[in-house]
Parts: C-alpha cells; structure tokens; sequence
C-alpha cells in the first residue's frame, strides 16, 4: 500500500514501501531448514539400520545353530559312533599285523678264524632271500662290552655275502668270544639269528 507524506512545503510525496527479504535468503530461516532437513536425514538412517539389524542377528545366530549351512551339529547317533570305532579298529589291525617288510632272509656263518695271535678275526657270512641290506655280527664274552660289526651285504661269484677282516685291536680283551648274526633290512630284522658252530672263538690281540 502507498503512503502519501507532506514535505515541508505542503506538497504530497508518495513514498513506496520498503521490500520484504525472501524467504529463503534469511539467515535464521535458512539455519533452521538445514537442521530440519539434518533431522530427518538421520531419523531416516536410524530407522534403516532398525528395520534392518535383526534380519542380519537372525542369519548369524541360524549359522551358529547349525540351521545355515549342511553341517550336522547333533551328537553322533549309537549307529554313527559304533561305525567310527569300527573303522578305527580296523586301522588299528592293520597297522598290527601289516609287516615291517617284505623280504625273508637267511644267512650261514661259514668261516671265523684268525691265522695268529694279533692278526684279524676273518669272518665270512652266506646270505640268502636278499641281495641288500647289512649283516649284523655281534661277539660277546661275559662281563665286557660287546663287539658290533654291521657289513654290507654283495655279490660274490655264485651268492651273495657278507665278509669282512676285523682287527684284534677291536677286542677289549683276549680270550673265548661267541659271534652271533642276523640280516637286517631298512632297519629291520629280517632272518633269525644264527650262531657260530664252533663258538666260542679264541681271540688273541
């Protein structure tokens, strides 16, 4: 609406009447439209993660139950622990009674002798069933230790053999010594132990 004011002359002046900021450029209208706006935002981002969280609870809780995936996570029926043990069993058997090898050997001591006091003990070994593995010899005489002496087993002429030389320095003391051997095979016995027929043996150093 015009205004009609009087000038000091009397005369009419029309005075046009002073525009109204817009709405959207006053400051404190703008600051609270923006946190309305803030508002909403979040109680729509709230209200998302409510409507969505039990679903997301409610598949790991069906996983941890069991009900997710195939796995059965019942205790084990009469039928299934009886067939465990069955099985268990019959590994058990096996292992028992599988053998530790294959091969059956055997050997003759064919000669042990020493030409003269000082001179090796010379021993030849005849072995059958096996052309590897180590012939084993032990001498004994009570109250001393024992003399070991593991030789290879190889080919001779016609058979295979185990012989060796063995220096009467290896023998702690003179005197009567009993020679024993076996054949042994990947670290298994694999003859019977034989001894010599004309044990005992007269070492002297």
């Amino acid at each position: 609406m015009l205004k009609r004011n009087k000038n000091k002359n009397g005369s009419q002046i029309m005075k046009l009447p002073k525009k109204r900021q817009p709405f959207y450029k006053r400051p404190v209208v703008l600051v609270t439209s923006l946190v309305a706006l803030a508002a909403i935002a979040g109680g729509a981002v709230y209200a998302y993660n409510v409507t969505h969280t039990p679903k997301a609870v409610s598949n790991v809780s069906a996983q941890q139950n069991g009900k997710g995936n195939n796995v059965d996570y019942n205790p084990p029926t009469d039928a299934q622990t009886k067939a465990g043990q069955d099985i268990k069993k019959g590994k058990v058997d096996q292992g028992a009674t599988q053998p530790s090898s294959n091969v059956t050997a055997s050997l003759s001591i064919s000669r042990v002798s020493q030409s003269a006091p000082g001179q090796p003990i010379s021993v030849r070994v005849v072995v059958d069933g096996t052309t590897t593995g180590q012939c084993v010899l032990t001498f004994t005489q009570p109250n001393q230790s024992s003399v070991i002496k593991t030789l290879n087993i190889a080919a001779s002429a016609t058979y295979y053999t185990c012989q060796a030389d063995i220096p009467a320095s290896d023998f702690p003391v003179t005197g009567e010594w009993s020679l024993s051997a076996y054949v042994n095979y990947n670290n298994s016995r694999v003859s019977g132990i034989v001894n010599w027929a004309d044990n005992p043996i007269n070492v002297q150093r």
